[in-house]
């Protein structure tokens, strides 16, 4: 059964660190708990193995020198970070598989030799595979399955995704020129996944953060008393149906607070007759609005709730192709999607490790006519795997870390009724059988 696959007892399984990268994007939010969760692994022996998933260090977004030399740059400036790893590489077996944003590690020469002296084993494949019991884990990155991303010929440094032209220009970029804006937001952006929320994102932060502030002054309450319109126009509706007289109370109401109150209520006729205008043309526009929003999903760059479901059910398709290939072949690892994911389907396992990197998680803005607001938020987590018994023991394990959200003022009203995004909930244990020995 594969005599060749290396055998542990307990493995830690952790991906899309993203460590490294041009200007503010170097900055390692994360260093002091991935410090301490290293140092937690040096009581440890070498039956213990850290495997990092892919997406280790960010080579795509570092522009300033090339090849091994990269990682040369990234490890001079996080000294501490690597002094760590090469403390607990010593106890340990820590390997690290490339996944697109080090692609590099397969490309070139020079990385393997480098990683060893911080006692960092780099394995420059597409997957790995492990044993534990009679189980198998099959380990790979999963960006080959992301058509934005997917290398066609791993380990040639010429080629090239889409991903790495936007990762290496606009993404390097951002970190170059974040400090540049009114807010530092820039650097931000490559914590949004999936990359198809990038549009609406940058709207968000050019609204809320980089919009010239009297522009906003003006535009916020028109918005307010739009929305206020839209629910007066209602009212109105209904009173004319003979359902409810909310209208007339409303007019009552302002009528009985003086000056104040007229001017409110001649605004909100404006608002109204404005209101219906809009209507009229919204009407033709619709047809305009469909059509562009066809185009848009053409070349990817709109999706809706099932285009995200499409995208799961191609990396699950894929793990299952992979488990059905071998009798012993239990659990199924992969990262990339940054959004840490544990399914279990006839005793075997399907998981994603997620990412270290902050979350920015889409809110819907309590006033329909404003942008969304997209929230911050860390969930650290790695993946144990061990057989403790008869059975192989998975435990997810989340390292807790506050995150100042930095939203504005505004950011904060416009959410302020809005369902907050709350950490994507996975069993803290799930347990499954282990093979019997193959005679």
């Amino acid at each position: 059964m594969g005599d060749q696959i290396p055998e542990r007892k307990e493995y830690y399984l952790i991906s899309d660190l993203h460590i490294g990268g041009d200007g503010e994007l170097g900055h390692v939010h994360f260093k002091e708990e991935m410090i301490a969760f290293l140092r937690s692994l040096e009581s440890h022996d070498k039956n213990t193995e850290l495997i990092i998933a892919g997406d280790a260090f960010g080579l795509w977004e570092f522009t300033s020198c090339e090849g091994v030399d990269q990682l040369k740059c990234i490890a001079a400036e996080n000294p501490e970070l690597f002094e760590q790893l090469k403390r607990t590489g010593e106890k340990i077996a820590i390997t690290v598989i490339p996944g697109n944003h080090d692609h590099d590690l397969a490309a070139f020469d020079g990385f393997k030799e480098l990683m060893m002296e911080f006692n960092m084993s780099l394995e420059t494949t597409l997957s790995v595979e492990r044993k534990i019991g009679n189980s198998l884990i099959w380990i790979e990155h999963g960006h080959q399955y992301d058509s934005m991303n997917r290398i066609e010929q791993f380990g040639d440094p010429a080629s090239r995704p889409f991903g790495y032209f936007i990762t290496r220009y606009v993404l390097s970029m951002a970190g170059q020129r974040s400090r540049l804006g009114r807010r530092s937001w820039l650097s931000d952006i490559e914590c949004v996944q999936p990359n198809e929320e990038l549009p609406k994102w940058a709207l968000s932060n050019y609204f809320y953060k980089e919009m010239n502030p009297f522009l906003r002054f003006i535009i916020v309450p028109i918005v307010l008393f739009i929305t206020f319109a839209a629910v007066f126009f209602v009212f109105t509706v209904l009173g004319l149906l003979g359902i409810g007289n909310l209208d007339a109370q409303i007019l009552e109401t302002l009528q009985n607070w003086g000056i104040i109150g007229r001017i409110i209520e001649v605004w909100l006729i404006i608002d109204v007759l404005l209101l219906q205008v809009l209507i009229l043309l919204s009407i033709p526009l619709l047809f305009f609005y469909k059509d562009i929003n066809v185009a848009l999903k053409r070349y990817g760059f709109k999706f809706d709730r099932k285009d995200l479901m499409k995208k799961r059910e191609i990396y699950l398709n894929h793990a299952r192709q992979v488990l059905s290939t071998h009798p012993h072949r239990r659990i199924f690892v992969f990262g990339h999607t940054h959004n840490p994911l544990l399914v279990t389907e006839g005793g075997k396992v399907i998981l994603n490790t997620g990412t270290w990197l902050e979350r920015h998680s889409y809110v819907r803005a309590t006033f329909p006519l404003m942008p969304p607001v997209y929230y911050h938020s860390f969930q650290l987590n790695y993946f144990r795997v061990y057989k403790p018994n008869n059975k192989i023991r998975i435990e997810y394990c989340v390292i807790p870390k506050e995150v100042d959200n930095k939203l504005t003022l505004l950011e904060r009203f416009a959410t302020a009724l809005s369902k907050k995004p709350g950490p994507v909930s996975i069993p803290s244990v799930t347990e499954i059988e282990d093979p019997e020995q193959s005679s």
